[in-house]
């Protein structure tokens, strides 16, 4: 008969082994989900309702909290400008959508230990180009504030993704 013991020994190992298989699972659906191809849902652009009320969106408040008009010339390039990848371009004249991030099937594939697979996706709406984080782990920042929308770009914008800095021209 087995003793009190040795079924406390038993049920403290079982319970190691449910912990470690809970740990490798989670594990695998995380990195699944970092490394899947993109759906047809992800690549289907929203549509950008006009801004409804509030300040005019073609005007951007400067340094000194003076409101500027914005440049209106078409967004041209983004030009990473700090990370692996530095000096490296992306003509936006010629399309109009960009991913960034690790996996191959990104636009701007990036070395980058902090990017996930696909971590953010620059799309345009006849003139005007947005970015949006994928749900990746780090986020997706512009000028230096975490986004979870759709934002709108505007030349000399700065988007951090991972440790890449990329800036629209």
């Amino acid at each position: 008969m087995p003793t009190m013991q040795s079924t406390v020994l038993f049920l403290v190992k079982l319970a190691i082994l449910i912990l470690l298989w809970l740990f490798i699972a989670l594990t695998l659906r995380a990195l699944k989900r970092d490394s899947a191809t993109p759906s047809a849902t992800v690549l289907a652009a929203p549509a950008v309702a006009a801004p409804q009320g509030g300040p005019d969106p073609t005007v951007a408040p400067n340094s000194d909290g003076r409101r500027n008009q914005r440049n209106k010339a078409p967004l041209s390039e983004l030009v990473v400008t700090n990370g692996p990848q530095r000096g490296q371009t992306i003509d936006l004249t010629s399309q109009s959508e960009v991913f960034v991030g690790r996996a191959s099937s990104c636009t701007l594939v990036l070395s980058d230990d902090y990017a996930s697979s696909r971590h953010a996706r620059f799309i345009q709406n006849g003139n005007d180009w947005f970015v949006e984080d994928l749900e990746s782990r780090n986020g997706t920042y512009l000028n230096e504030q975490r986004i979870d929308q759709l934002e709108t770009l505007t030349r000399g914008d700065a988007i951090r993704v991972g440790r890449t800095t990329l800036h629209v021209q």
